[in-house]
């Protein structure tokens, strides 16, 4: 049987049969069902990247941002094809312009990173740093362990190396005894003075 006929075949349970259905009607929902049934053998069918790949590759056409981020992960790791970071690099991008902050992270690696894509270290900056601001705390942890450190010690010779320890380790020892809002604020305050430093945003 080709994967043709396994994408739509008949001996799957009522369940699969019908979301394969749905899918065919272009139900965004639907595929990125099938992507993740076939991606971790749930719903009562056997676990097979392959189709993981070609039903979150359907659902990512059709705008899902959890799909094209999962497909990005696939392409990423060679999981059901041929690995290929060119190809994660767009999933991911599409994933973070369709507002999915797990996509825009792992965008925001692959800047850094230089996987797949020229090595911007400013962009992932920002997008670290928009993470950290939507709530993610491991875009906060990135953006202390990797961005802040480069740029202080990139721009300032490290003379601000410690600030940039204190940015991480404030994140993960002072969110417990603040709360949430706080730790984010005082972040916040140090990457303000950070942009401000590095010429990417104006001081008061």
């Amino acid at each position: 049987m080709d994967n043709r006929e396994k994408l739509f075949g008949e001996s799957e349970s009522d369940f699969i049969k019908y979301y394969k259905k749905a899918c065919r009607l272009n139900e965004l929902d639907a595929c990125l069902e099938l992507g993740e049934s076939y991606e971790n053998g749930l719903n009562g069918v056997l676990r097979d990247y392959k189709l993981a790949v070609k039903f979150y590759h359907r659902a990512c056409e059709l705008n899902s941002s959890i799909a094209c981020n999962n497909l990005g992960y696939l392409y990423d790791y060679g999981i059901g094809t041929d690995r290929d970071n060119i190809e994660a690099f767009k999933n991911y991008k599409r994933s973070c312009r369709l507002k999915s902050m797990v996509g825009c992270y792992n965008l925001a690696l692959k800047y850094f990173d230089g996987d797949g894509v020229k090595r911007e270290l400013f962009k992932a900056y920002n997008l670290f740093s928009r993470i950290c601001e939507k709530g993610l705390g491991e875009g906060c942890n990135k953006l202390g362990i990797y961005v802040c450190t480069w740029l202080y010690i990139g721009s300032h010779g490290g003379g601000y190396f410690p600030k940039a320890i204190i940015s991480y380790y404030g994140w993960i020892a002072l969110g417990p005894i603040w709360g949430y809002t706080h730790s984010r604020d005082w972040l916040g305050q140090t990457l303000r003075e950070t942009q401000i430093l590095i010429g990417i945003r104006k001081g008061p």
